[in-house]
């Protein structure tokens, strides 16, 4: 597997693990999910994600965090059942 293989954005990791994307949107969401364990995944590099810096002028709309996230991650939020 390619080193770049390894990170997948959320509605990719959305279609490889049939989940639905807002379920998975949800889980990056610091009021839905434990935001411990979101500190803690970026802290193990399993989750990342970009934001715009803010603009003080505004002179541009900003957009929402870009997240890439890990099949580690993946099975930790979701775990394969037997």
């Amino acid at each position: 597997m390619k080193e770049i293989e390894k990170y997948m954005f959320l509605n990719e990791a959305a279609l490889k693990y049939n989940v639905k994307y807002e379920t998975l949107k949800s889980r990056v969401k610091p009021s839905r999910a434990n935001e411990k364990q979101l500190e803690d995944m970026i802290e193990r590099g399993i989750i990342r994600y970009f934001e715009a810096p803010r603009d003080p002028n505004k002179t541009y709309q900003r957009i929402q965090r870009s997240w890439l996230v890990t099949d580690q991650a993946m099975r930790e939020w979701f775990p394969m059942k037997d």
